[in-house]
């Protein structure tokens, strides 16, 4: 009984955290949320590549030779390069700024992604919080205010939510990752289990949910092991900056290029959520 009236309550919390992806990050106007005042932080957001434990082989793959970490130096034998950012905004005021592996975001920031694909392939990307509730942010066809589709084509710019839209974060603190996967064929498994997540989610079925949620966090996991490399993520001084407008103002960003993805790996950043 106790565990199930912790899984009621865990569900209920995640539960209010996605009905916030869905809703108030696209209609801040019309949300209830207020951000709070955020903590002094001195530190400086950074792009880093995600820590990764390596266990399983890939065929993607001409070489394996670990370091001393675990980290294969192999070179993936069809590799996908991306051009992405990871922006943030503090408190949904000034400029964007970068973020990446080990930042510190907190309640009330603006979250963005940009990306633009060297060849048409399937596009994922998720977001799993503190209480291990999930959350898709791209393909978002089936969020107010977006219309992101797969297969995304090669060449054209995408925002993430949408081209005058961020994500706010809400006042669930704790660690959150992002998941970035790319694949040149549909990922049946990924789609099958989210759109199962999100009929128990509109039926609050709790049970289902954190069963649901388990099997994608278990997908996540599985498919990190299977990568051999971690992905360089460097600015792309050479490229034209990337502009974009919200609320009124005009922004523009340098992008970011994504080195080294191999098919059906996971990129992963995790940062910390503060009030």
């Amino acid at each position: 009984m106790l565990k199930i009236i912790g899984a009621l309550v865990v569900a209920l919390l995640g539960g209010t955290a996605l009905l916030y992806i869905e809703y108030c990050w696209f209609d801040s106007e019309n949300c209830s949320f207020q951000a709070s005042r955020l903590f002094d932080d001195n530190t400086e957001p950074k792009i880093a590549t995600a820590t990764v434990n390596l266990s399983v082989p890939s065929s993607d793959c001409k070489k394996s030779s670990f370091d001393s970490q675990g980290v294969d130096d192999c070179e993936p034998i069809n590799p996908l390069a991306f051009k992405i950012n990871y922006l943030y905004q503090n408190g949904g005021k000034g400029d964007f700024q970068p973020f990446g592996e080990g930042s510190v975001l907190h309640s009330g920031d603006s979250l963005k992604l940009l990306f633009k694909p060297t060849e048409a392939v399937y596009v994922y990307i998720f977001i799993v919080d503190s209480h291990g509730n999930i959350g898709r942010l791209f393909p978002t066809i089936d969020l107010r205010g977006a219309a992101n589709r797969n297969p995304v084509q090669k060449g054209l710019q995408y925002f993430v939510p949408a081209h005058h839209k961020s994500f706010r974060l809400d006042r669930n603190t704790g660690q959150e990752s992002l998941y970035f996967i790319a694949t040149r064929q549909a990922e049946a498994v990924l789609e099958q289990q989210y759109q199962k997540l999100f009929i128990a989610q509109q039926a609050q079925a709790v049970e289902n949910i954190t069963l649901i949620q388990e099997q994608l966090l278990f997908e996540f996991q599985k498919k990190e092991k299977q990568r051999l490399i971690e992905p360089k993520l460097v600015t792309d001084v050479a490229s034209e900056p990337i502009s974009f407008e919200e609320s009124g103002e005009t922004f523009s960003v340098l992008p970011a290029y994504l080195n080294n993805l191999c098919e059906g790996c996971v990129y992963r950043v995790t940062f910390k959520h503060d009030l």
